[in-house]
């Protein structure tokens, strides 16, 4: 049963990338994305029997929150307010929810259950919403997160589409087949939900400032609406990085502004202080609650023996933070550090590694130049990127999250050095490998 209903959601899925208006785009044809979304699947599928038979299933992450949800599903369909009330989260605090149904989770209620870090409660309600259609199947969830997080990709290619006039597909090549987003984004870990919230958020904003009717405004405007509520149930520091970077980048570009790193560097002397000041009036301590984060990982990972990038506490003082901001960006873009693991799923690891630092030093060659066209977008991923890696490299010690978390993020910094090169210079020497990708042009 479970292959048919995996197998009937997989085509409806691609019935909707083929049919639906929104899927067809310029520059890909809608064969290329039902491949890409069907990429995704399998590497979905793969993950599941990875973490099947490598992992014991306590210690699997993609296992906990469908786990949890299981605990809400028990009440459909006997117990249909109790399922409806926890689903939305209204009339569920008693003692009663608690003891029949809370109780029974593992990873519902937590040292630091706020969504600034991450919310679990939402995550798990949302795969007991989708258990209305799995009927409890694993891999069925995986189609699930699949497309969410394939649609996030396409939002965020459309986005760029829109606001260049070449390296097309090569944007889409990096989007949705660069092997640590494609892997870690496809089945039901937090990172599908985020990907998706970042896609509808940046691309929403973007066409919320276009003109156009009454009618779409306030259809962008629930898609923003909704992207808003998505990333701040899942992991709310994206949205905090991502909406001043988007009001930067529009004003610069409504603007004209010919020299944007101004207008970025003002956004960041005015924002940073500015966040810590209203995140600290709203009752949490920021720094508290990060050293909190990397020093409960780190006793997590002396236990289960799992590998670190360094042993050292971190105190909530500002001293300790800022001696350890270079380790964190040092640890958050280089760790694994090559030929320093064994492990099939870290040498996978440093091998892209490796590859995004010749990518870096092959667009550094193929032409960067003062004048670089594409300056606003490139201060808008770098610095996207980079807020979310120093978070990452401040609050996960474990490598293996480390890896994980950042796999929403390496995109931006591929397309932010993209952005550096030479178009002509790039376009004469891949002409030959897109060839034989069958790809006409960049």
């Amino acid at each position: 049963m479970e292959i048919i209903l995996t197998i009937f959601y997989c085509l409806l899925f691609v019935i909707l990338i083929k049919r639906v208006p929104f899927f067809q785009t310029k520059h890909i044809s809608s064969n290329f994305l039902v491949l890409l979304f069907l990429i995704k699947v399998l590497c979905g599928i793969v993950l599941f029997f990875i973490y099947t038979y490598y992992y014991d299933r306590n210690d699997a992450d993609i296992f906990r929150l469908f786990d949890d949800a299981k605990a809400i599903y028990s009440a459909f369909p006997d117990r249909m307010g109790d399922y409806c009330k926890m689903i939305l989260g209204i009339g569920d605090g008693s003692t009663y929810f608690q003891e029949h149904y809370y109780n029974q989770m593992i990873y519902w209620t937590k040292a630091y259950n706020t969504n600034i870090f991450s919310d679990t409660h939402f995550l798990i309600r949302f795969n007991a919403l989708v258990m209305l259609f799995s009927f409890g199947y694993f891999n069925v969830h995986t189609i699930f997160g699949s497309f969410l997080s394939f649609f996030g990709l396409f939002c965020i290619y459309k986005f760029f589409e829109k606001n260049t006039y070449s390296f097309h597909k090569l944007q889409a090549i990096i989007l949705f087949l660069l092997p640590s987003t494609l892997f870690w984004t496809s089945s039901v870990l937090k990172e599908s939900y985020i990907i998706c919230g970042i896609g509808i958020f940046i691309y929403s904003f973007f066409l919320l400032c276009q003109p156009s009717s009454i009618g779409k405004k306030i259809w962008y405007c629930f898609c923003f609406l909704f992207s808003i509520y998505l990333i701040s149930h899942v992991k709310l520091y994206y949205l905090v990085i991502l909406l001043p970077l988007c009001c930067t980048f529009m004003f610069n570009k409504k603007k004209n502004i010919q020299h944007p790193l101004i207008t970025y560097a003002l956004l960041i002397l005015i924002c940073i202080p500015a966040t810590f000041f209203i995140i600290q009036k709203s009752g949490y301590d920021i720094l508290n609650m990060m050293a909190f984060k990397h020093n409960d990982m780190l006793n997590l990972a002396i236990c289960k023996n799992a590998k670190v990038v360094s042993y050292e506490y971190l105190d909530s003082t500002w001293c300790s933070f800022i001696q350890f901001f270079p380790k964190a960006l040092f640890f958050a873009l280089c760790f694994p550090l090559p030929f320093t693991h064994h492990s099939l799923m870290m040498i996978l690891s440093e091998v892209e590694n490796i590859i995004l630092l010749l990518w870096l030093v092959t667009m550094l060659a193929l032409g960067f130049k003062k004048h670089i066209k594409y300056k606003n977008l490139f201060w808008f991923c770098f610095l996207v990127a980079l807020g979310n890696v120093i978070i990452i490299g401040y609050c996960s010690p474990i490598i293996g999250a480390l890896v994980r978390y950042r796999s929403t993020t390496l995109p931006f910094f591929m397309l932010a050095a993209l952005f550096l090169c030479d178009e002509y210079k790039l376009k004469k020497h891949t002409k030959n490998i897109l060839k034989k990708l069958k790809i006409n042009s960049i």
